[in-house]
Order: C-alpha cells, then structure tokens, then sequence
C-alpha cells in the first residue's frame, strides 16, 4: 500500500510520466548488493544470493530494474515475468516482494517517469522516499553535524540549529574570544520521520548579544561532544549601517550548483556577507532526504557563519514541507500568531523583510486565504511604522515570480498572473520597493513593474532561480515586454547591499563557465535611490 501511495502521490503532485508507454528497458547498470540487475540476472539469481535480504533489499532490488524503464526494448509482460521470477526466488521473502512489486507494475510508466524527473535516479533513493529504507542523517552518532543560524526577529538573540543521529541533550555555548565561553543556553530536540529519515534536530537561542559583535560558539551535548567552533557578527544597532546579502534560488546538492556554492563558502568565510536570503528550492532532495543532509553538510561553512534565511519552494513541498519546517525555524516559527516558518516578517536595520509562501501542495502557485489575510495585515501594521522610519526598504521575498519572459508558459503565464492577483495590489499599495524570487533557472531583472507596464512606484522584481540544479539552465526567453531590464542565463547568485535608507545596490555575478575553479564575473547591477 506505502508504494501504490508513493506512486499515487508522484503521478498527482507532479503530473510525470508517459501513463500510455508500453515498452520500458532495464537499466543496464542497475546493481544491489554487488549483484547486476538485468533481465538474465534477475532470472539466476539463487535463493543463497538473496537470503536474508530484508524489505528495503527487495524494494531496491524491484526499482533497479524500474529505473531504466522508460527507453527500453522489452515489454511490460516481460518485465512483470522477470520481477515475478526474481520474486520466487527469494523464499520467503517472496510474498513481501510480490506485494511491494504488484502496485509499483500497475503504474511502472509513471513511477518511472517520477524517478527521473524528481531526482529519485537511484534504488535507495526511491524506496527511503517509500519509507522502506532507512536514511541516517549522519557521519557519527552524537557529533554535530549541519550546523546552521537564523535570526529570531529579536536584534539580540541568534537561533543556531544541528543534527545528531542520537538524541542528546541541546547546549550551546558562546564567548567573545576563541575557546573561552561564558554564556550557555539549553535549547530542545525535534524530528521528523517521512521518508525513513533518522535523526534529530536541536535547536537552541544565543541571547544577550551585543550589536557589531563577533562571538565563537560550539554547539553539542554539554559534556564531551561538541562541534567544532565557529564564530559570527551580530548585525549593527545604527539602522543607516551598511548590510550586505547573498540573495540565491534554485541551489541543488549537484555537479551543477557546485561552482556557486563554492564561490557563496569562500565569500561568507572571508566575512563578504552579513545575511544569506535563499529563495526557495534548497538542495533539490524532493524528498530523498540523504540529498538533504549532503547539501546541509556542504553549506555549514557559511550557513554557520552567516545567518540563513530561507522561503520554501516547490521542491521542498514532498510530505508537506517537512523536512523543510523541522530544519529550518525561521521568526514565524518563533511567533505564536501562525507557529510556522512558511510566511513570516523581520526587520533588519531600516528594511523590513516579508517571506511570503507561494506554494501548493501538489506543486501549482498559491496563496491560502489565511495567509493573504496575514499579508495585509503586517502590511498595513509596517506602513504606519514606516511613517515613522525615515521611509526604509520593504523587500518581500517568495519563490515564484509575479513577473518572467522565458518560454515557461505555465509559470509565467497562468502561474504569474495567479500570483499578481492575490499579491500585486497589496504589494503595490504598501510600497514594496523590491521582490526576490527564484524559480525560473536564470536571472532577469525588471523595471519597477505594475499591471504589466512599467511604473516607477512599483517593485523592481529580481528574479534569481540561476543558484544551479539537475534541472540546469535551459529556457530560451521571449521577446522581453517593456518591463524587462535584464536577462541573464547563466549560473549564478546576486549581492545585495543597503547602505542606508536612501541608497540600494543589488548586483548578479555569473559563475564562469560554472566552474568552481574559474571565479566570477559581474554581469547585472543596479542602483535604487531614494530622496532623503
């Protein structure tokens, strides 16, 4: 039943597939346990081979032969006789292997088709999202891994979130010089467990920081295991003191994300940043949740360093964002109001952030009314301060975008125009001044945009899914309306810096050629200035 509803659930929330295909091949490369998964082989395997084999073997053993199955030679019939065969073979592990295989058959065409198209490219990876195979989250038991820190939405606190694979007690520890700590806190443990993840998370709060001030901090079980130290400087008290952002989308734990993720690790550890925004689509796991631990384990870096604030995007929706709302409290999760880090507001210096949700559970743009009611409110709430507030920025950040020109017809045609009209007035109304978003794999900036024609009082919309993913950058872009600025197809990430509150800079530097070894070069920049 678990894998008829995993293929239930690929074939509704993502529409993939050939459902009318009828020939399939078996992967050629397909191994488990040392043995080669082929059509003659699967035929002699012998009970000794096999012996022993628990579910998850005999599910990896079942989607090795699936996971070529879309341009192959043989016929459904002779596929289903193989797996049968394979299923005899296996004593009494047999009937296990029957009824895992008989549902996964009925819709082989679009379970294999999901496989492809969400990333699940290998056995383990399928079957752990089925919850028949274990994923451990970590190197060791109790050591901390995925170290990571957000801000509260309180100038003085600084929230610091690991892994272990035990559960241990949550202790943070913190001091103004390298290895001398004076200031502890007890933090508290949580998990989750969709898609046969084992781990637990902790989560503890640094408070009583001092603004401009650089701490060190190990995180760990408060006896003798601790992480290795890293330190970060709290943000300044002067409102007008310059801030600098990494603004990044669509980063995936792949080859093709690995030139920006180096260029973000060497510019966060020589201090080139005070903030990483991330605007959804974080790791690409779409459930396979090791590609989560590798991509948390690869940006820790920076991420422990540097403050990380995240929206979710469509590919962090499988299981209802799980993964994505345990490992990352943002301030709405903070806030009693709603309880969750899908939409929430912060202020840094003059600038008031809005992270807005724009996505559905079966992978479509969409805004709950509860939290359009959410939107207007906060909004209305900053505007009267803002009076107040030497008029700062207002940057609202979610992952689809409200505008775009590449040849995506369904997300910058039906999906754009939903979200301009459950977004665009409110935004527009309360004088955002800039939108990020991701999504679209490439970069392209607007002029202040409003109804489709370009207004100087509407945001200027940045558009930056080009972080890069197995999806990699590939849309052509349409004749560009009025409104378009800029556009840009290659890899990369953007720079962000406020220096005050008339003056913004925003830049996108490209990887070259996306290789790690290579550098950067900038090719977008922009200058807002407001009068004083």
């Amino acid at each position: 039943m678990r894998f008829f509803l995993l293929s239930l659930t690929i074939v509704l929330l993502f529409g993939l597939g050939n459902a009318h295909s009828s020939r399939f091949r078996v992967d050629p490369d397909a191994k488990v346990n040392g043995v080669e998964l082929n059509m003659e082989s699967l035929r002699s395997l012998s009970q000794e081979q096999v012996q022993g084999w628990a579910k998850c073997d005999v599910c990896e053993a079942i989607v090795g032969v699936v996971g070529g199955a879309l341009t192959n030679n043989a016929t459904i019939p002779a596929l289903i006789d193989a797996v049968g065969h394979f299923c005899d073979s296996l004593g009494f592990l047999g009937g296990p292997c029957r009824s895992l295989s008989a549902d996964l058959l009925n819709l082989l065409p679009s379970v294999a088709g999901g496989m492809i198209r969400l990333g699940l490219d290998s056995p383990v990876a399928v079957c752990s999202f089925a919850s028949y195979c274990d994923v451990p989250c970590c190197v060791t038991d109790t050591v901390p891994e995925q170290v990571h820190i957000s801000l509260t939405g309180d100038s003085e606190e600084m929230l610091v979130t690991w892994v272990t694979m035990q559960n241990t007690s949550s202790v943070v520890r913190v001091g103004l010089a390298s290895g001398e700590y004076n200031q502890h806190g007890i933090g508290y443990t949580n998990t989750y467990k969709n898609g046969g993840w084992i781990g637990i998370i902790h989560y503890a709060i640094m408070t009583e920081l001092q603004p401009s001030t650089r701490y060190y901090y190990q995180v760990g079980d408060g006896y003798n295991t601790w992480s290795e130290e890293f330190s970060f400087i709290t943000l300044p008290k002067d409102p007008e003191a310059p801030i600098r952002y990494a603004v990044l989308g669509d980063l995936g734990a792949q080859f093709e994300g690995n030139a920006t993720i180096t260029h973000l690790l060497q510019a966060a550890v020589n201090g080139e940043f005070d903030v990483i925004l991330h605007i959804g689509d974080i790791s690409y796991a779409d459930g396979y949740q090791k590609t989560w631990d590798i991509f948390m384990r690869w940006m820790e870096p920076a991420i422990a360093r540097v403050p990380y604030m995240v929206v979710a995007g469509n590919h962090e929706l499988p299981f209802n964002f799980a993964a994505f709302q345990h490992r990352f409290l943002m301030p709405g999760a903070l806030n009693p109001v709603h309880g969750a880090s899908l939409y929430y507001d912060f202020d840094i210096g003059n600038t008031h952030f809005m992270g807005i949700h724009s996505e559905s559970v079966i992978n479509t743009a969409y805004i709950s009314d509860e939290q359009l009611q959410w939107i207007q409110q906060s909004t209305a709430k900053y505007s009267e301060r803002r009076k107040n507030r030497n008029n700062g920025w207002f940057i609202a950040m979610f992952h689809r975008p409200l505008y775009c020109t590449n040849d995506d017809k369904e997300n910058c045609d039906s999906g754009a125009n939903y979200l301009r009209q459950k977004l665009e007035d409110v935004l527009y109304q309360h004088e955002t001044d800039v939108i990020l978003s991701g999504h679209q794999h490439d970069y392209e900036r607007t002029y202040g945009v409003y109804r489709n024609n370009t207004d100087p009082k509407g945001p200027v919309h940045l558009i930056n899914g080009a972080g890069g993913n197995r999806e990699s950058n590939d849309r052509t872009f349409l004749a560009a309306p009025a409104w378009s600025a800029f556009r840009d197809s290659s890899f990369g990430f953007g720079r962000l810096t406020i220096y005050n509150h008339t003056h913004l800079h925003w830049q996108f530097y490209a990887n070259t050629n996306n290789d790690p070894a290579l550098g950067q070069e900038l090719h977008d920049e922009l200058w807002i200035v407001k009068s004083a």
